[in-house]
C-alpha cells in the first residue's frame, strides 16, 4: 500500500509539474489519502487466512491506561524522529532564499525515497516481535531483517544518485543544484535504515521510551552540526548535518539493542555463515 501510495504521488507531481495547478494539486492529494484509506479497509475485510492467535502469556486484557502510556511514549520518539529528519530543511527555509528551500527540498524527497522498504519491513516486524514468545527467535527476526534492508537500501541510495545525477540535469534543469547535498543525505538515509527497524523491534518488546534516546541524540548533534558547518558549506553543510545526526540515531539504536537483547555489536554489520547459506539455499532452488 505504501508503494502504490508512492507511486500516486509521484504520477500527481508529474502532471502538475507539466500543468500547475494548486486546486488540483490539493484535492488529488486528498483522494489518494481517502484512496488508500479504502485500499487498507479492503484489505481488512478481504484477509481470509487464519486468525491470528496471541501468545499465551500475551493473552490477556489490556487497560486503556497501559495503552494511553505505551502511546504517548511511541507519539514522543515519533515526533523526535520526524524534527531530526525535517530539521535541516526548516534550517535552510530560515537562513536561505525560497528557490534554495525548493532545491533542498528536492534532495529531502529523492533521499526519502530508499525509505519505503525500511518503513515496511519496521511495520513487519513490530507486529511480528510483539507475538513472538522465544528471545531467539526475535532477535533472530530482528537482526536478519536490519542487515538485509540496510544492504539492499544501500544498493538502492546508489542507484538512486546516479539515476538523479544522469536524469535531473536533463529533465529539471533549474534542479540541477540539488546534486550537490543529495550525496551527503544518502549516506545517512542508509544508516537510518537500522534505526527504522531496530527501532520498532524495541517497541515491539514493550519498551517504546528507549526509542527517544536515539532521537534525542541524533536532533542534539543535528543542531550541533549545522551552527558550525553552514557557514563552511552552505547548503550542503546543513545536509552533512542531517546525515552525522541520522548515523549517530543509528548507531545510538544498535548500542541499546545489543545492550537490550545481549546481541554481539557485529551480528547487526556482517552476515553470519547460517545466513549466506540460507539465501545461497534460496537461489538454487
Amino acid at each position: 500500500m505504501n508503494l502504490v501510495q508512492r507511486i500516486l504521488v509521484t504520477a500527481l507531481a508529474v502532471m502538475v509539474f507539466f500543468r500547475p495547478n494548486a486546486a488540483f494539486w490539493i484535492w488529488a492529494t486528498i483522494a489518494i489519502s481517502f484512496l488508500m484509506i479504502l485500499f487498507a479497509l479492503y484489505g481488512i475485510v478481504r484477509w481470509n487466512g487464519p486468525k491470528p492467535v496471541p501468545a499465551p502469556e500475551n493473552d490477556m486484557p489490556v487497560g486503556s491506561g497501559d495503552m494511553i502510556r505505551y502511546s504517548l511514549k511511541s507519539h514522543v520518539s515519533n515526533v523526535l524522529t520526524y524534527l531530526n529528519s525535517y530539521l535541516g530543511s526548516y534550517i535552510v527555509q530560515w537562513v536561505s532564499s525560497l528557490a534554495d528551500y525548493g532545491v533542498y527540498n528536492l534532495a529531502v524527497t529523492m533521499m526519502q525515497q530508499v525509505w519505503i522498504l525500511p518503513d515496511a519491513v519496521s511495520q513487519v516486524v513490530l507486529s511480528r516481535i510483539s507475538g513472538m514468545t522465544e528471545a531467539k527467535d526475535k532477535v533472530r527476526l530482528t537482526v536478519l531483517s536490519s542487515k538485509v534492508v540496510t544492504y539492499i537500501t544501500t544498493i538502492g541510495a546508489i542507484a538512486l544518485y546516479w539515476a538523479a545525477k544522469l536524469l535531473v540535469p536533463f529533465l529539471f534543469p533549474m534542479y540541477a543544484d540539488a546534486l550537490g547535498p543529495l550525496p551527503y543525505l544518502m549516506i545517512g538515509s542508509v544508516f537510518i535504515s537500522y534505526a527504522k527497524v531496530l527501532g520498532n523491534s524495541i517497541a515491539g518488546y514493550g519498551r517504546p521510551e528507549l526509542n527517544i534516546i536515539p532521537t534525542a541524540v541524533g536532533i542534539a548533534l543535528n543542531i550541533a552540526a549545522s551552527i558550525v558547518l553552514l557557514p563552511l558549506m552552505g547548503t550542503n553543510g546543513i545536509a552533512l548535518a542531517t546525515s552525522i545526526s541520522m548515523t549517530a540515531q543509528a548507531v545510538t539504536c544498535i548500542t541499546i539493542f545489543c545492550r537490550f537483547s545481549h546481541t554481539p555489536f557485529y551480528l547487526l554489520l556482517l552476515p553470519s555463515r547460517e545466513e549466506i547459506a540460507m539465501i545461497a539455499k534460496t537461489f538454487h532452488r
